[in-house]
């Protein structure tokens, strides 16, 4: 684009410049006709002054092949570059516009033409002294001619290439009518040029009338073009021997001509430009005289309509007036009967009102006796630095809530939450409120804190749990392994299956403890490194990541190595079973949130460290769990991010990397992946003394540990039970659903009910969602952390649906807390946590069902008992015998009603 505005601006002003030196008089290079000015200084406002290089360009080369010397044609190019720079940056700070709308405009391109064309003849003639191409005595006249010749190029040329080029607002309507003029006048200037300039007589002034005309009538083009008609026809004449600047000398002849053409552009250009802005401020001045007509007319419709609306608020305010006396009436009544104490006090504290609520909370027996006993609201303050607070909240006009410790009537002290406002009543400003005894509350958040305290303490206590785990473990995992392995005979299926769930939920309590031991030992700093040198770090990936492979295979994921070679002869040091932990946790998370698509591993050698990175295409982790992810305890706040873990694995993989020396890093965009970095120091003297053991391991590399596959769910259980439960289906039973996304879990849930009731399972709560609406269940038990589609999502989608709305929920979920259970009880209609025992489970369902089919009962009977109702009113509107019941007016209004009706 720049190149193209270069050559532009190059070829307009080569071609303009050979034909300007072409007229040549004083010297081959000076002349009184230099177009070039006007499409260069144009080129540059137009283009940007960016452009330059082509008018640097072309000035050397017409120069050069008008037979200057180099050098001469070098200084003659930086006069004729420099000039319509310097003309192209004056218009641009005096904020001129180029469609030379303004006269302003009009004036600063002249005049900027003419002030930077002094640069142009100044250097063009001292490159021609210098070089000596022009005598010392020649030296004015050839500045004058040159100076001449530049500026009445920038001012004939430069307003034409502007106008034509740029489109300013104009007054008048753009026509054929006028389009016609403008033709009109063009070629009756051409034939009167001919004439003025052909003729012997001096005819030049019947120029001014023509110019008048087309400033008076037409647009800016129009102007500019009949411009260079008049000034090339004097041009061409002069140049040929006719017209009344012919008789003098050729510098002198063309100078008075260019005074001539500079006039009569001038003259037009500025004329045009008033005559434009006196019409465009009378066309502004007939839209605001039409638009202060309209308002008028609009300003008195609204008076009107004000006047009505005047009528109508006085009748308004009648009414609420009215409305006033009622509501004061309720709110006295709210007062005295709300079971929060109310207050009502004047700025200085002294109380007006307080209500029985209150008067107890404080230790009086009435509002009289507490008026009586207690007589400003500084006396009840234990804290008086509360009492000034409460007076700046007071004066500043809004709302604030705040908690006060307050002296009740017998001495003790309670602590209150404060919520107060500032009212105008009788023209006085008062101040009300409520109260509210925050006593127990605050002893329960003492009680959290202390708990706090008591759970860090337990935390190192966890240690003492590793001497004491492997007894009660091993006599439940023993057991359960020997009746497996078939020595006691061969099992029942049903036995040998729950058998199976309990032995792996042993390994994953297992599992659990041993991460919370982890965590404790390397908080207490008790943890020691037993670090070897991994001699083939390619080869180690391969051969430990092959259990995984297989499994994601057997899900429909790729997983694929991409191995810098230069890793198998890094000097990397690694405690062998700790980053064992770090390979596990990392792979099997990107194994849970990977339904489809890659696990790619990656390692690089870059900057004294091995990274080493494991990306997934999964879910992702929403961008508000990021900054959490190492927490303990942490699963996500997204529902896409719940699984079925702990939250302590990345927990535990951020301290033994760090105890590596080593960072670890994620990044992230829900929907799209997850890229888990990990950086190692290569070498040992980054170690911290004390922190490791240097020990070797047969054969220099890791044994991979198989990953946990019971842990990654594929749903087949689901679509079996339900063929199952459709095949048996029971019309005598409820149908009960079962969304949950744990799998051994569900078979539990399922051994329980399955007898009672139709029952179905969903493996997450989108799948519950559909089956929600195919089964119409009667009941369902839905737990509240699955991924995708969480439980209380669940929940706000099914009572949005008119059609399943009334269907009762229990929430069964591992979320036990005070808050979770509040947040869950208000969408469900029971909330049991795990574990629970199989008993409580039943019961809860046959106390929901039962409550779910007296309500139908009831609706039922509801229903029946409105259509008696209207039938038994229709026969004693009928009768007549509804007017005994009712005052006479309103008997006779609704039997007179009724008979309209028949």
């Amino acid at each position: 684009m720049w190149l193209a505005k270069v050559v532009a601006v190059g070829v307009g002003y080569y071609v303009t410049a050979r034909l300007g030196l072409r007229l040549a008089t004083v010297n081959p290079f000076v002349t009184a006709v230099w177009p070039p000015t006007g499409v260069a200084v144009a080129g540059l406002l137009l283009l940007g002054r960016g452009a330059w290089p082509g008018v640097a360009a072309a000035a050397f080369l017409a120069n050069l092949t008008s037979g200057a010397t180099a050098v001469l044609a070098l200084g003659i190019t930086v006069g004729n570059t420099l000039a319509p720079i310097a003309a192209a940056t004056l218009f641009h700070a005096l904020h001129a516009r180029t469609d030379l709308s303004r006269l302003r405009d009009v004036l600063t391109v002249i005049g900027a033409g003419v002030a930077g064309m002094l640069i142009s003849a100044t250097l063009g003639t001292i490159a021609l002294l210098v070089t000596g191409t022009v005598s010392g005595t020649g030296t004015l006249k050839a500045w004058l001619v040159w100076w001449v010749g530049d500026a009445m190029g920038v001012v004939l040329v430069a307003p034409f290439l502007l106008a034509l080029t740029t489109r300013a607002p104009s007054p008048y309507p753009c026509s054929r009518r006028r389009m016609a003029e403008s033709a009109a006048l063009l070629v009756v200037a051409a034939g009167t040029s001919q004439i003025i300039f052909r003729s012997t007589l001096t005819l030049t002034f019947l120029a001014f009338p023509l110019v008048l005309w087309a400033a008076a009538r037409l647009p800016q083009p129009a102007v500019a073009m009949l411009n260079l008609v008049v000034g090339g026809s004097a041009i061409w004449a002069t140049v040929h021997g006719h017209g009344p600047f012919h008789e003098a000398g050729a510098s002198a002849r063309l100078v008075d001509l260019q005074a001539f053409n500079g006039t009569v552009a001038c003259t037009s250009l500025i004329l045009a430009a008033l005559v434009r802005e006196r019409g465009l401020a009378h066309r502004r001045l007939q839209e605001a005289a039409a638009g202060l007509e309209a308002a008028v007319e609009r300003r008195t419709e609204e008076l009107s309509a004000t006047n009505r609306a005047l009528a109508d608020k006085i009748a308004e305010q009648r009414r609420t007036e009215a409305t006033l006396r009622d509501s004061e009436e309720r709110f006295r009544s709210f007062f005295e009967g709300s079971v929060e104490g109310a207050y009502r006090v004047r700025l200085d504290g002294s109380f007006l009102a307080v209500n029985p609520a209150l008067a107890r909370m404080l230790g009086y027996g009435s509002p009289a006796e507490f008026l009586e006993r207690a007589p400003t609201l500084r006396d009840l303050l234990v804290d008086q630095d509360r009492g000034r607070q409460l007076r700046v909240a007071a004066t500043s006009g809004d709302v604030h809530d705040f908690e006060i410790e307050l002296r009740r009537g017998d001495g003790e002290i309670i602590r209150a939450a404060v919520h107060l406002r500032t009212v105008e009543a009788a023209g006085e400003e008062l101040v009300e409120g409520i109260l509210v005894d925050v006593t127990e509350r605050q002893r329960a958040r003492e009680a959290l804190v202390a708990a706090y305290e008591r759970e860090h303490r337990a935390t190192v206590e966890l240690e003492q749990l590793n001497t004491l785990k492997g007894t009660p473990i091993t006599l439940t995992l023993g057991p359960l392994q020997y009746v497996l392995s078939g020595r006691c005979g061969e099992l029942p299926l049903e036995v040998a299956s729950q058998l199976q769930g309990a032995e792996r939920s042993q390994h994953r309590l297992l599992r659990l403890i041993d991460q919370l031991l982890d965590l404790a030992r390397l908080e207490q700093g008790a943890r020691q490194l037993r670090v070897a040198r991994v001699e083939n770090v390619n080869h180690f990936l391969d051969e430990w990541t092959a259990p995984f492979r297989t499994v994601a295979e057997l899900r429909g994921v790729d997983v694929r190595l991409r191995l810098d070679p230069r890793a198998d002869g890094a000097d990397l040091w690694l405690d062998h079973d700790e980053f064992d932990m770090v390979l596990g946790n990392l792979l099997s998370n990107a194994l849970k949130f990977t339904e489809r698509g890659h696990i790619e591993i990656t390692t690089e050698v870059a900057e004294q460290a091995l990274l080493l990175t494991v990306a997934d295409t999964g879910t992702g982790i929403a961008e508000g769990d990021l900054p959490h992810v190492f927490d303990r305890f942490r699963q996500g706040a997204d529902a896409s991010q719940v699984g079925r873990g702990t939250g302590l694995g990345l927990a535990l993989v951020k301290e033994i990397v760090g105890l590596h020396g080593g960072e670890i890093s994620v990044s992230s965009r829900a929907g799209e992946g997850t890229a888990f970095q990990v950086s190692i120091p290569l070498g040992i003297d980054h170690l911290r003394p004390g922190t490791y053991r240097d020990t070797r391991t047969d054969g220099g590399h890791l044994v991979p540990v198989p990953g946990s596959p019971d842990d990654l769910d594929d749903g087949g259980d689901v679509e079996a039970a339900n063929q199952a439960a459709e095949s048996s289906f029971d019309t005598g039973k409820p149908v009960l659903l079962h969304v949950e996304d744990v799998k051994d879990l569900r078979s539990h849930v399922r051994r329980l009910l399955a007898g009672e009731c139709n029952l179905f399972l969903a493996r997450d709560g989108a799948q519950g969602l559909e089956l929600t609406r195919r089964y119409l269940p009667d009941l369902i038990i839905l737990d509240e952390v699955m991924p995708g589609v969480t439980g209380s999502e669940f929940v706000h989608r099914l009572r949005a649906d008119p059609d399943l709305r009334s269907t009762p929920v229990i929430f069964l979920t591992a979320l036990a807390g005070a808050d979770a259970r509040v947040a869950g009880l208000q969408g469900a209609d029971d909330y049991l946590a795990k574990p629970f025992h199989p008993d409580e489970l039943r019961a809860r369902v046959r106390n929901l069902l039962a409550a779910r089919i007296q309500r139908r009962q009831l609706m039922e009977a509801n229903r029946r008992l409105e259509i008696r109702v209207e039938e038994q009113l229709a026969e004693l509107v009928r009768t007549g015998e509804l007017r005994r019941f009712l005052p006479r007016p309103v008997g006779d209004l609704l039997l007179a009603g009724g008979a309209a009706a028949g």
